[in-house]
Protein backbone atom coordinates (compact mmCIF):
# COMPACT_ATOMS: atom_id res chain seq x y z
CA UNK A 1 0.00 0.00 0.00
CA UNK A 2 1.11 3.84 -1.05
CA UNK A 3 1.50 6.47 0.48
CA UNK A 4 -1.22 7.98 -1.48
CA UNK A 5 -3.60 4.96 -0.44
CA UNK A 6 -2.90 5.52 3.37
CA UNK A 7 -4.31 9.01 2.32
CA UNK A 8 -7.01 7.95 0.16
CA UNK A 9 -8.28 5.76 2.93
CA UNK A 10 -8.06 8.39 5.93
CA UNK A 11 -9.55 11.35 3.70
CA UNK A 12 -12.65 9.07 2.35
CA UNK A 13 -15.98 9.44 4.01
CA UNK A 14 -17.42 6.32 2.31
CA UNK A 15 -14.40 4.87 3.70
CA UNK A 16 -14.60 5.03 7.47
CA UNK A 17 -14.72 1.07 7.98
CA UNK A 18 -11.58 1.20 6.22
CA UNK A 19 -10.01 4.03 8.46
CA UNK A 20 -11.42 2.55 11.81
CA UNK A 21 -9.61 -1.03 10.98
CA UNK A 22 -6.39 0.91 10.70
CA UNK A 23 -6.52 3.31 13.31
CA UNK A 24 -7.46 -0.14 15.61
CA UNK A 25 -4.76 -1.73 14.18
CA UNK A 26 -2.12 0.87 15.01
CA UNK A 27 -3.58 0.88 18.68
CA UNK A 28 -3.65 -2.37 19.07
CA UNK A 29 -0.27 -2.55 17.38
CA UNK A 30 0.93 0.11 20.10
CA UNK A 31 -0.57 -1.58 23.16
CA UNK A 32 1.23 -5.20 21.89
CA UNK A 33 4.45 -2.66 21.81
CA UNK A 34 3.85 -1.24 25.12
CA UNK A 35 3.08 -4.54 27.20
CA UNK A 36 5.78 -7.08 25.16
CA UNK A 37 8.63 -4.49 25.75
CA UNK A 38 7.07 -4.32 29.61
CA UNK A 39 7.13 -8.03 29.64
CA UNK A 40 10.27 -8.35 28.07
CA UNK A 41 12.30 -5.55 29.98
CA UNK A 42 15.19 -6.88 31.96
CA UNK A 43 14.31 -5.34 35.30
CA UNK A 44 12.14 -6.29 37.97
CA UNK A 45 8.51 -4.97 37.79
CA UNK A 46 9.37 -2.34 40.56
CA UNK A 47 12.11 -0.92 39.02
CA UNK A 48 10.06 -1.07 35.44
CA UNK A 49 7.02 0.27 37.32
CA UNK A 50 9.36 3.70 38.77
CA UNK A 51 11.12 3.98 35.61
CA UNK A 52 7.83 4.37 33.51
CA UNK A 53 6.66 6.59 36.66
CA UNK A 54 9.82 8.59 36.38
CA UNK A 55 9.70 8.69 32.39
CA UNK A 56 6.28 9.77 33.12
CA UNK A 57 7.15 12.55 35.04
CA UNK A 58 9.96 13.94 33.02
CA UNK A 59 7.45 13.88 30.20
CA UNK A 60 5.31 15.91 31.79
CA UNK A 61 7.71 17.90 33.28
CA UNK A 62 9.26 18.30 29.81
CA UNK A 63 5.66 19.21 28.17
CA UNK A 64 4.91 21.80 31.12
CA UNK A 65 8.36 23.79 30.42
CA UNK A 66 7.69 23.40 26.43
CA UNK A 67 4.23 24.92 27.30
CA UNK A 68 5.87 27.66 29.19
CA UNK A 69 8.16 28.24 26.48
CA UNK A 70 5.28 28.66 24.13
CA UNK A 71 3.19 31.01 26.69
CA UNK A 72 6.11 33.19 26.99
CA UNK A 73 6.62 32.99 23.21
CA UNK A 74 2.62 33.32 22.90
CA UNK A 75 2.94 36.67 25.22
CA UNK A 76 6.06 38.23 23.43
CA UNK A 77 4.10 37.60 20.17
CA UNK A 78 0.97 39.36 21.73
CA UNK A 79 2.72 42.10 23.19
CA UNK A 80 4.85 43.36 20.01
CA UNK A 81 1.67 42.61 17.73
CA UNK A 82 -0.36 45.31 20.21
CA UNK A 83 2.75 47.87 20.28
CA UNK A 84 2.89 47.65 15.87
CA UNK A 85 -0.31 47.95 16.30
CA UNK A 86 -0.54 50.65 18.60
CA UNK A 87 2.04 52.59 16.85
CA UNK A 88 -0.07 51.82 13.17
CA UNK A 89 -3.30 53.53 14.60
CA UNK A 90 -1.05 56.43 15.73
CA UNK A 91 0.49 56.84 12.55
CA UNK A 92 -2.71 56.30 11.04
CA UNK A 93 -4.14 58.58 13.03
CA UNK A 94 -1.33 61.27 12.11
CA UNK A 95 -2.08 61.27 8.72
CA UNK A 96 -5.88 61.29 8.69
CA UNK A 97 -5.40 64.60 11.01
CA UNK A 98 -2.78 65.83 8.32
CA UNK A 99 -5.03 65.07 5.41
CA UNK A 100 -7.57 66.80 6.66
CA UNK A 101 -5.68 69.86 7.40
CA UNK A 102 -4.54 69.50 3.52
CA UNK A 103 -8.38 69.39 2.71
CA UNK A 104 -8.92 72.53 4.05
CA UNK A 105 -6.27 74.09 2.94
CA UNK A 106 -7.28 73.04 -0.37
CA UNK A 107 -10.54 74.34 0.36
CA UNK A 108 -8.86 77.87 1.17
CA UNK A 109 -6.62 77.55 -2.05
CA UNK A 110 -9.87 77.01 -3.98
CA UNK A 111 -12.24 79.74 -2.87
CA UNK A 112 -8.77 82.08 -3.44
CA UNK A 113 -8.16 80.92 -6.77
CA UNK A 114 -11.80 81.40 -7.54
CA UNK A 115 -12.08 84.84 -6.10
CA UNK A 116 -8.81 85.94 -7.93
CA UNK A 117 -10.14 84.28 -11.29
CA UNK A 118 -13.97 86.38 -10.79
CA UNK A 119 -11.66 89.56 -9.85
CA UNK A 120 -9.28 88.78 -13.52
CA UNK A 121 -12.10 88.09 -15.04
CA UNK A 122 -13.61 91.70 -14.38
CA UNK A 123 -10.25 93.25 -14.71
CA UNK A 124 -10.44 91.69 -18.55
CA UNK A 125 -13.81 93.02 -18.90
CA UNK A 126 -12.55 96.41 -17.87
CA UNK A 127 -9.05 96.16 -19.93
CA UNK A 128 -11.28 95.06 -22.85
CA UNK A 129 -13.60 98.53 -22.44
CA UNK A 130 -10.85 100.44 -21.49
CA UNK A 131 -9.30 99.50 -24.76
CA UNK A 132 -12.41 99.98 -26.91
CA UNK A 133 -12.37 103.56 -25.77
CA UNK A 134 -8.94 103.83 -26.32
CA UNK A 135 -9.11 102.97 -29.79
CA UNK A 136 -12.56 105.45 -30.55
CA UNK A 137 -10.36 107.88 -28.84
CA UNK A 138 -7.52 107.45 -31.17
CA UNK A 139 -10.05 107.33 -34.18
CA UNK A 140 -11.46 110.44 -33.02
CA UNK A 141 -7.86 112.13 -32.24
CA UNK A 142 -7.15 110.77 -36.07
CA UNK A 143 -10.40 112.26 -37.79
CA UNK A 144 -9.19 115.84 -35.97
CA UNK A 145 -5.79 115.63 -37.03
CA UNK A 146 -7.34 115.17 -40.63
CA UNK A 147 -9.67 117.79 -40.22
CA UNK A 148 -6.61 120.02 -39.11
CA UNK A 149 -4.87 119.07 -42.06
CA UNK A 150 -7.40 120.10 -44.51
CA UNK A 151 -7.80 123.46 -42.80
CA UNK A 152 -4.28 123.92 -42.65
CA UNK A 153 -3.79 123.36 -46.81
Amino acid sequence: MSYKDVIDLLSGETQSKKRRSIIQGLLIGSAIGVGSSLLLAPRSGRATRQRLVDGAANVGLSLQAGSIKTVNRLKTTVDNLTTNAKAIATDVSHTTQAVQESMKNIQVLRHTLERNARQLSKQSVDARQAGDRLSKASENLQVEADELKDKMT
